[in-house]
């Protein structure tokens, strides 16, 4: 098990789109192609695919997240500074 390998680019972006269609693509209408690369609801659907193919979300996506998050907390900041 430990010898597992990790799942294509290709797969993975399989899975994410199946996992899009269940759910907000059957609602919205919104093809899994039309989610533009980079956007949260993009990088969600890439880690749960990687979940449902039992590999860890990459330190890549990890570090994209807490930099958002950094980046929000620092204009909260700012924003609440200012006024």
């Amino acid at each position: 098990m430990a010898e597992q390998r990790r799942p294509t680019d290709d797969e993975v972006d399989s899975v994410a789109s199946k996992i899009w269609q269940d759910s907000h693509g059957s609602m919205t209408g919104q093809d899994w192609r039309d989610v533009a690369k980079g956007s949260d609801a993009h990088r969600q659907m890439i880690n749960a695919a990687l979940m449902a193919l039992g590999a860890a979300p990459s330190a890549r996506m990890s570090t994209l997240s807490s930099g958002k998050q950094r980046r929000e907390e620092s204009c909260s900041r700012i924003f609440s500074v200012a006024s």
